[in-house]
């Protein structure tokens, strides 16, 4: 049976109200007659907005983020498709400035990737140079940990390397 991650609700109005609360001084800017303040204000607040709007969208999203299966792993942020496990050579555990991650390795990456959406195309020569897996999972605002990821995986593929360095 299949284990799936989705969207945690009480983690996304957290962190949109972050979003928020951090934007909220570039509104204060409006009120200043400078012109040059009011811009200034508008690019600050703007991205915040932004984020926190995309935030909410996904707050209400209750299909699955993440899926560990029998036949491979699935994350909908990276690919529409389904990492068969054939094609993954291992699968990492790691910290990166004391945020969790689980890392994915491919026998070929350039063939796996090729169903990525364009930004993990984009990113994943960077990922190589910084000797990163070629795709990271990162859990914060899901409701599993890293943890609880490579646990499934274990239940699905015991074979793989599962280690946290």
């Amino acid at each position: 049976m299949a284990e799936h991650f989705r969207w945690n609700a009480r983690g996304i109005t957290r962190a949109t109200s972050l979003a928020a609360l951090i934007g909220a001084p570039g509104l204060l800017l409006l009120r200043d007659p400078d012109f040059a303040v009011k811009v200034l204000g508008v690019v600050w607040a703007a991205p915040f907005a932004v984020l926190a709007l995309a935030l909410l969208k996904r707050r209400h999203d209750r299909d699955p983020v993440v899926t560990v299966s029998a036949e491979g792993l699935r994350d909908r942020r990276i690919s529409d498709q389904t990492f068969a496990w054939a094609a993954i050579s291992r699968v990492e555990g790691f910290d990166a400035e004391n945020v969790a991650f689980v890392g994915l390795e491919f026998h070929n990456p350039k063939t796996e990737l090729r169903t990525a959406k364009w930004h993990w195309r984009l990113f994943a020569p960077m990922h190589r140079l910084l000797r990163f897996p070629s795709i990271t999972l990162q859990m914060s605002l899901l409701d599993g940990s890293d943890a609880d990821v490579l646990a499934a995986i274990a239940r699905f593929r015991p074979d793989l390397t599962l280690t946290k360095t």
